[in-house]
């Protein structure tokens, strides 16, 4: 089975090609749900956070300050903060062999994480990064108001 899948509580949305795995999670006074795929050895993630209110620069500068590590090379960030949302992207390479893909998006007091990864050591990255950007670019808020 494949298709969108709908967090009925925050609204997050994507495509998935296959059904994906599905986690319901509450750490560090945290409550998120995520979504995984694992297949043509790419990995497909959806994570919904309940985020309350932020202060978007300092949320931004935090998320930069969390992909940051000593496994991973940051390629590319790109960070918008206008109409009361935060939307930042990363590029990635870590230590492990993959390339990442990562949206972080800041609305309506959730925090949304679309993700998707691919080896670095292939030959054929271009159908990877095809296939990692349209997942990202599958991601959506539906209105979830009548639920």
């Amino acid at each position: 089975d494949s298709g969108y899948v709908t967090d009925t509580i925050s609204g997050a949305q994507a495509y998935f090609p296959y059904t994906p795995e599905y986690e319901e999670k509450f750490e560090n006074n945290i409550s998120y749900r995520s979504w995984t795929l694992k297949k043509y050895a790419m990995e497909f993630t959806l994570q919904s956070f309940e985020a309350g209110d932020q202060n978007l620069t300092k949320l931004a500068k935090s998320l930069t300050e969390y992909v940051k590590n000593d496994r991973v090379t940051i390629r590319s960030v790109s960070t918008d903060t206008s109409k009361n949302t935060l939307k930042s992207f990363f590029i990635l390479d870590d230590s492990s062999g993959y390339t990442y893909y990562t949206k972080w998006i800041y609305s309506r007091k959730n925090l949304y994480c679309i993700n998707s990864r691919y080896p670095i050591s292939s030959n054929e990255t271009t159908g990877y990064a095809e296939n990692a950007l349209s997942f990202l670019n599958s991601f959506s808020i539906a209105d979830t108001s009548d639920h």
